[in-house]
Order: structure tokens, then C-alpha cells, then sequence
């Protein structure tokens, strides 16, 4: 997918799946989160969602405990919510990057 650099104005080309997510542009080597170009649209999978939807997914109240259940059930993470934030954590008790999750996902 064809986006664009908030820092220098360079396209960057990132699968769907990223949409959201903070990159590093290859052209000025500072990490931000790119635009869609305008009129772009992205491959259409069925199945794939976008990082900035798994993180709406953690935050929504109403989706949270459903989204939860699964990341416990599949990895033994919990999921802890802390005002507009939310934390993921090993049964240590060790922060997991939301983004590589997601990946994993």
C-alpha cells in the first residue's frame, strides 16, 4: 500500500496490515505514522485487519473482553486496561509490543 512519510513527504510502501502502525522512512530515517495516499485503496484479503483496528479493538469497551479471551487463550497474555490505554502482559507481568502481536496474530 502506497503511503506517505508525515516527516518528509516520501512514499513508503507498507503491506495493508500496517496501516496505523508507527514505520521508519527509509528516505529520512524518522519513525511516523504514514498517510494513505488519496484514492488509494488497499488489496481486499477478507481476513486481515489493519494495526490501527486490532488497537480500536483493545481500547472499545465493548470488544475488549472478547479480544482478551483470545489473546489469553492463544498466547496466556492478559489484556489490563488503564484509562484510554491499554496494556498487554506475559504471565510475568512483562509489557508485549502491541504491534509484534499483532504480526503474530
Amino acid at each position: 500500500m502506497d503511503t506517505i512519510c508525515q516527516s518528509c513527504g516520501a512514499m513508503i510502501d507498507i503491506p495493508y496490515i500496517l496501516s496505523g502502525a508507527a514505520v521508519t522512512c527509509d528516505e529520512c530515517g524518522v519513525r511516523n505514522i504514514p498517510k494513505a495516499l488519496p484514492g488509494s485503496r488497499p488489496a481486499d484479503t477478507g481476513y486481515e485487519i489493519t494495526f490501527a483496528d486490532f488497537h480500536r479493538l483493545l481500547l472499545y469497551p465493548g470488544h475488549r473482553p472478547s479480544i482478551a479471551r483470545l489473546i489469553r487463550e492463544w498466547f496466556g497474555y492478559e489484556v489490563e486496561a488503564q484509562d484510554d490505554s491499554v496494556r498487554i502482559l506475559t504471565r510475568d507481568g512483562d509489557d508485549v509490543d502491541e504491534l509484534a502481536l499483532h504480526q503474530q496474530i
